[in-house]
């Protein structure tokens, strides 16, 4: 199957609410990266 918001194939089971879990460690990595960048602008 695949997730209709990364479009990626992936197991029944990696679903979440907001998509699969691809895409929320995705999403999860991202916000990582603002907070470190916000970090060193101050």
């Amino acid at each position: 199957m695949k997730c209709k918001y990364c479009k990626r194939n992936i197991e029944k089971n990696w679903k979440t609410k907001k998509g699969c879990i691809l895409c929320d460690a995705e999403d999860f990595h991202k916000q990582l990266e603002l907070k470190e960048k916000k970090k060193k602008e101050i």
